[in-house]
């Protein structure tokens, strides 16, 4: 019987696992000790993982999410002691031996006692200014000096860190609704309720092969966003860390450093310039997943859906049971694959999942912020018998509760309007992680921006008649009251571009809308101008987008 498990969960880094469980071949001094591989419940190449993991007691999780994949571990352990590590983290030789003497110095009967274990960027990767900024920072890890002892419980880090493995299961494990970020503070936060003592051990010690880039930690600060809100709700007495300080750094001078410490010796105030610079960035894009929508969710009530969205009396007459050719004919147009996974953001009354369904896909999810939408969704998937193949989730777009390369295809079909810009670039940033290498995102959205700014106004400022008796402002009061973030050709093909989409198509569509030109006549030049490629987009009222994430470009 082994006296310490070693539990990885891992998730699309087969190379840098195999790294991982070298260094541990090459332990110094170790215990007796098993390993225990859980891949991902999203994990896309288990038979070469599990080829990798030979020689150990591998396994997948049941639910996508490190937390499901930890408990997984957790459950078949056969040890009383149990380290976490990360797919990404190298221990050095003495690390597991380090541990277990750690414990050894504590009583038996105290199994409240964890033990967490320094971690640091792998030597091979250099250092960046980047590296420097996150590590005097301490935005992503808070180790204690090296001559402290407790940690505190806020300090519980499970890349590099042991436990008796009955204290956890007594506790009920990682909370599995936590997929990714705030899953060890939580779990934390129950051990404190239950006694814990974290110690802290600085000479067990890991290097992280893991280069970070502030692009991936902008996307990775509207996760700890999302998971920061769930934690919050969850534990009312818990500061919501994060938000506080990105408001802080908000509320300071802006930085512009960073382009001159590339070109300028060291300097301590172009130094202090980078860092203000850095922390925006990262400030920036917390807050654009965690503050309140533009629009209220409210807004979007039952009498919308059922009388003013599009397709609303196909469904409104049968209840549910038809819908509007549209929503099939959208994902004939996006390509959709037998077997694919759907996730529809934005998915109103919850039609094109059932429509995924009925194509051949896998499985379909609707997210929706609006209850009344949800409510209806899930009505719709009642009435056509989609069972467990499809679920609608009550959530915001700028944080999806689903975990990393989940779906084969994200829609967005008439959503991108009702986002501002900064909440747009946080949805697509979240449709980018969510969906597998490879992976595409479809949109459509109405009215086009360039109709009433471009050929509207055009029309309008023709003759001095006009000017006098043409309204000023073209869009009607449920435009003026949703639509926060219209869309033309450029800004949306700039927006999937930061998001990280390649392989990027953008074109005007067909559809013609005309109804608000006070005069029959000028109404015509719509239809005409849609009719030529050249001139399309000045009088079509939609947009269709595609994107696909890049073959094997982590977000993690």
């Amino acid at each position: 019987m082994p006296e310490l498990s070693v539990v990885i969960p891992t998730l699309g880094r087969p190379a840098i696992l195999a790294r991982a469980l070298e260094r541990l071949a090459n332990q110094v001094g170790a215990p007796d000790f098993e390993v225990i591989v859980v891949a991902d419940a999203a994990e896309q190449d288990i038979s070469h993982v599990s080829v990798i993991a030979a020689g150990h007691r591998f396994g997948q999780a049941e639910r996508p999410g490190v937390s499901a994949a930890r408990n997984h571990g957790l459950r078949i352990a056969r040890a009383p002691l149990v380290l976490f590590l990360g797919d990404d983290i190298l221990a050095e030789p003495g690390l597991l031996a380090a541990h277990a003497a750690a414990h050894a110095r504590q009583s038996d009967e105290d199994e409240a006692v964890a033990v967490q274990g320094h971690v640091r960027w792998a030597d091979e990767l250099g250092r960046t200014p980047f590296m420097d900024f996150l590590d005097e920072g301490r935005w992503q890890f808070d180790f204690p000096r090296e001559d402290e002892f407790d940690a505190g419980w806020g300090r519980f880090y499970a890349c590099n860190l042991s436990v008796k493995r009955s204290f956890v299961i007594a506790s009920g494990g990682f909370d599995e609704s936590f997929t990714w970020g705030y899953e060890e503070l939580e779990l934390a936060c129950r051990l404190r309720d239950r006694g814990l003592a974290l110690r802290w051990a600085p000479w067990a010690r890991a290097e992280h092969l893991h280069r970070p880039e502030i692009a991936a930690w902008e996307d990775r600060m509207r996760r700890v966003a999302r998971a920061e809100r769930q934690m919050i709700e969850l534990h009312p007495d818990i500061e919501p860390f994060f938000a506080r300080r990105a408001e802080q750094i908000l509320g300071a001078r802006r930085g512009r450093g960073q382009r001159l410490r590339r070109l300028l010796p060291p300097n301590p105030r172009i130094r202090a310039s980078t860092i203000a610079a850095y922390e925006r960035r990262l400030a920036s894009a917390f807050l654009s997943a965690w503050t309140a929508p533009a629009v209220d969710p409210a807004v979007y009530d039952e009498d919308y859906y059922r009388a003013s969205c599009a397709g609303s009396g196909i469904w409104q007459s049968s209840n549910g049971e038809q819908f509007d050719p549209l929503y099939a004919g959208s994902l004939q147009r996006a390509g959709l694959q037998a077997g694919d996974v759907v996730v529809d953001v934005g998915t109103g009354r919850g039609e094109l999942l059932v429509a995924a369904l009925a194509m051949g896909a896998a499985r379909a999810v609707g997210v929706e912020y609006s209850a009344d939408a949800a409510t209806l969704a899930r009505h719709t998937l009642e009435v056509h018998g989609a069972g467990e193949r499809a679920e609608v989730l009550l959530a915001d777009a700028r944080v999806l509760p689903l975990p990393d390369e989940h779906a084969n295809l994200v829609t967005m079909l008439d959503v991108v309007e009702h986002l501002t810009t900064p909440e747009l670039d946080a949805a697509l940033a979240e449709a980018h992680r969510i969906l597998r290498p490879g992976g595409q995102i479809f949109i459509h959205t109405l009215p086009s921006r360039t109709l009433y700014e471009v050929t509207y106004r055009l029309q309008r400022s023709l003759t001095p008649r006009r000017r006098r008796e043409w309204p000023r402002e073209p869009r009607n009061a449920l435009e003026l009251r949703m639509h926060v973030g219209e869309q033309t050709v450029r800004s949306l093909r700039a927006a999937l571009q930061r998001a990280g989409f390649s392989d990027l198509s953008v074109e005007p569509g067909m559809w013609i809308h005309d109804a608000f030109v006070p005069e029959e006549r000028p109404r015509r030049l719509y239809r005409r101008l849609a009719a030529f490629p050249l001139t399309r987009r000045l009088g079509a009222a939609d947009l269709w987008a595609t994107g696909h994430r890049p073959p094997g470009r982590s977000t993690r």
